[in-house]
This record gives C-alpha cells, structure tokens and sequence, in this order.
C-alpha cells in the first residue's frame, strides 16, 4: 500500500480527495518531524492547497485566508460556506429547554433527554 506520503503521476485536483489524501485534510496525518518525511509532507500538502485554491471562484477566493496547511484551508472554507439548519437547531434547544421528568422513571426521563441531546449532536454539526 502506497504512503499518503507519495504523490504519484496520476493524482490530479478531480481525485482530490482520496482515502490517502483525507488524512491531510482531516487533519489526521500529522506534521512529521524527520527530516525526509517532512519534505515530502510539504510537497503533498502544498499540492492539495493549491489543488483546493484553483478550483475556488476568483471572486470568493478574497474571501478566503492564505494558509500554509490545507486543514487550516479545509477548517477556514467549512466555517465560511457551510449551511447550518438555524430552524431545527432552534427547535432542538426548545426540545432540550422543555424536556421534563413529569412523573417518568428517571429511564424515561434519561432515554427523552438522550434523544434530544443526539439529534441536537447531529444537526449541529
């Protein structure tokens, strides 16, 4: 199995994010420290923030931080575009500000209060 580390001849910006590229963007490939690992940890991740920059709109990439590690560009592009469910997570907080024991076994009560807690844990992402 080739390294993440390895850039090879046919990786392009349309297979972007592939199983051994993620690790970068995730943020889950760490920064080696050994010298020849380094180098090539730079290459890659160099080549993933360009990749990622060139297929951005001219007129949004104002908008967009100049960075050094293609997490930092990942963490900067979902902060700015993702669409949060405003409605829901309203509705989830009334959910969780009115959920109530009113004479349920602390079960009941605890399995309501999960539920609530759990849809709000994935809508708020």
């Amino acid at each position: 199995m080739l390294s993440p580390l390895y850039l090879h001849p046919s990786d392009r910006p349309g297979d972007l994010i592939t199983a051994k590229k993620l690790g970068f963007i995730e943020g889950t490939l760490k920064k080696p420290t050994a010298a020849k690992e380094l180098e090539q940890w730079e290459v890659v991740n160099s080549m993933l923030v360009v990749w990622i920059m060139n297929i951005i709109e001219p007129n949004l990439k104002i908008s967009i931080s100049m960075v050094d590690e293609v997490k930092d560009l990942w963490d900067d592009l979902k902060l700015q575009f993702s669409v949060g469910n405003g409605p829901r997570i309203s509705e989830l907080r009334a959910d969780i500000s009115n959920c109530r024991q009113d004479g349920d076994s602390v079960m009941v009560y605890f399995g309501k209060f999960k539920k609530c807690g759990m849809s709000w844990r994935y809508t708020s992402r």
